[in-house]
């Protein structure tokens, strides 16, 4: 995404291209010469480098880098002219047009990883996803008496979830309605391009995603040090998207992914590869189809689906940890106490 120069490897295969075509079709092609610029006839080209515009028209359009595919390269005509190459635009934001049925998609798509995160930390399911770290038969020979708090809304919730279960509850929720009012009424109200793109509230959601980043690191490694070192960087990137004037899609993605590497070190520190690797099979199936989208309009609702099986993963990780276990106990004595074991 964004520019490359002319001196770049991709620059250069795409000179020696333009060069190789206006040397053989040079009798075919077209050229107009207005105010200065030059513009070679389409159908003169490969079908690669389908579009040929000035660096003066190039200029005077509203193109910018959410367009991705924008590549710059200089093919000197003469002593005064410059080439500019694109690659094909309209495929590129075809795939990424959305209707807004499809962009109040992507909103309820982004609540469903916040809701099961709710749902999987009230309803003590962690307790019978973890009841095998239990030694039931000490439980059964303890005098300990917990104070097991219960009631009638959250009847199986024996005991307060494990502290890194509630943290990643924590950054999903915080997440999920700031992205939820960015799609259902900011995508479908404010126009296409730059308005969009550099709007609040867009740069708001990219925020939030550090925030989530953060909390989750504490849920996947129960450590405060590296929690506050996550709190860090993360206010950082966040501050930066933010202050930002206009997005810049490159460093916005490239600090994302490190958020999210960030949270699932902790996994590879304590030799969990199983899971490390399932969990970025699921964030790699993700990103492919933000990257491509392969159903077009469909493509972002199905990216956030995606990346919502990565909550399960994570809370199985966090019900592991030793900052978890006092509570698992804490539970399942609770659940012996009413005979529920």
């Amino acid at each position: 995404m964004g520019w490359f120069s002319s001196t770049s490897p991709q620059s250069q295969r795409c000179d020696e291209e333009l060069d190789s075509t206006l040397l053989e079709d040079e009798k075919k092609s077209t050229t107009t010469t207005h105010n200065g610029s030059v513009t070679v006839r389409n159908d003169s080209l490969p079908p690669k480098l389908t579009h040929v515009v000035s660096e003066e028209d190039l200029n005077s359009r509203d193109y910018t880098e959410d367009d991705g595919l924008l590549k710059k390269a200089f093919h000197r005509v003469n002593s005064s002219t410059s080439l500019i190459v694109l690659k094909d635009k309209d495929d590129y934001i075809n795939r990424r047009t959305m209707t807004p049925l499809q962009e109040r998609l992507n909103g309820f798509t982004m609540l469903v990883g916040a809701f099961y995160g709710s749902y999987y930390c009230f309803s003590g399911t962690w307790l019978w996803d973890n009841i095998d770290q239990v030694d039931l038969l000490a439980l059964s020979s303890s005098s300990f008496s917990p104070n097991c708090g219960t009631s009638w809304l959250l009847q199986n919730l024996h005991a307060t979830p494990p502290l890194p279960m509630i943290f990643i509850a924590l950054g999903l929720v915080a997440h999920a309605p700031i992205s939820f009012i960015y799609h259902w009424h900011y995508c479908t109200t404010l126009p296409p391009g730059k308005a969009r793109f550099d709007h609040w509230s867009r740069k708001l959601d990219q925020a939030f995603i550090h925030v989530a980043s953060a909390f989750v690191s504490y849920g996947t490694s129960g450590r405060w040090d590296f929690f506050a070192a996550n709190v860090i960087f993360n206010a950082y990137c966040a501050w930066c998207t933010l202050v930002s004037t206009t997005a810049t899609p490159v460093k916005t993605q490239l600090r994302i992914l490190v958020s999210i590497f960030s949270y699932t070190s902790p996994l590879l520190q304590r030799d969990d590869m199983d899971t490390f690797l399932l969990a970025w099979f699921v964030i790699g199936s993700a990103l492919w189809l933000f990257a491509t989208y392969p159903i077009r309009g469909w493509s972002h609702a199905a990216f956030h689906l995606t990346i919502a099986l990565l909550v399960p993963i994570l809370m199985e990780a966090a019900g592991e940890l030793p900052a978890s276990q006092e509570q698992i106990a804490k539970a399942a004595h609770c659940a012996s106490l009413l005979g529920m074991l």
